[in-house]
């Protein structure tokens, strides 16, 4: 089966497209000490604190053509928003600044670019409830005009995050439906895993959603579907598109790296051939 064949069979098994016109997709960065497993769990309590959201991105796409797109830093430098945490060590005014600067010395060490420095942050960044507020009207709004969303990994980490800080810091709860948010990272680890239909494919209980966390929890030998790393070399994207990696993991540059593979995806579908 080749991919194109298989994203065919994908969306006659799920019922529906995987390849809006319309959609916003979304991502965010974090303080990335405590992750999210490959089974969905997160245990902030055993660790003392949860990882913030540092910067959030979108980008809108009508008509396949990309309208807008954007990453904006939130600032938790302020000690005001200390106060705001769910756990005691957060409330350290140290503890923001060790965590970031750890990140970037691991960015540093692997040669890559990290985006949102203590520095920065405190520069460039924006109230974070304030952030969140409008990114809570953003997403309310693109759900009542139809559009779907779209995330690498969406399911496994960055809607969760979201609806947590949705929940802490605004009080208000944000579930995306079952089929309304499309992973393009499981899009892209499944479709590798093309001929073994039984395991790629969704089996006949399964909608987006659940069919998604099940590819997300199933680990296979050399299958690799990171944005940077994988996809961006796969499938020729600085080439296609001219792109600066420098500028990789900026919340609103992924949006639109993940707006690239899912049209690519999309062509793929549509030659019914092999990219």
């Amino acid at each position: 089966m080749t991919p194109g064949q298989w994203l065919v069979e994908l969306q006659r098994r799920l019922g529906h497209s995987i390849f809006p016109a319309d959609y916003i997709v979304v991502d965010v960065e974090t303080t990335g000490r405590v992750f999210y497993g490959a089974n969905g769990s997160y245990t902030p309590v055993k660790h003392g604190y949860h990882d913030l959201i540092t910067q959030i991105g979108h980008c809108i796409v009508r008509g396949n053509e990309v309208r807008h797109k954007a990453g904006v830093v939130l600032d938790w430098t302020d000690p005001a928003t200390h106060v705001l945490h769910e756990f005691e060590p957060m409330r350290d005014s140290r503890w923001l600044q060790d965590q970031l600067d750890f990140l970037e010395r691991v960015f540093v060490e692997k040669g890559r670019t990290y985006q949102v420095p203590f520095s920065k942050m405190q520069a460039e960044g924006h109230d974070p409830v304030e952030t969140l507020s409008g990114y809570y009207d953003i997403f309310t709004d693109a759900r009542e005009t139809g559009l779907k969303f779209v995330g690498h990994n969406a399911w496994g980490f960055d809607a969760k995050m979201i609806r947590y800080h949705f929940r802490h810091y605004l009080g208000k709860d944000f579930v995306w439906k079952s089929d309304e948010l499309i992973d393009t990272g499981m899009l892209e680890k499944a479709i590798q895993d093309a001929d073994n239909e039984n395991i790629s494919l969704p089996w006949s209980t399964e909608n987006l959603k659940t069919w998604s966390r099940r590819i997300a929890n199933s680990p296979r030998a050399g299958i690799r579907w990171n944005l940077d790393q994988h996809v961006v070399t796969k499938y020729n994207l600085v080439e296609r598109f001219n792109l600066n990696m420098d500028d990789a993991h900026d919340a609103g540059f992924d949006c639109y790296l993940t707006h690239l593979l899912l049209e690519t995806l999309r062509e793929t579908e549509e030659k019914t051939g092999v990219v």
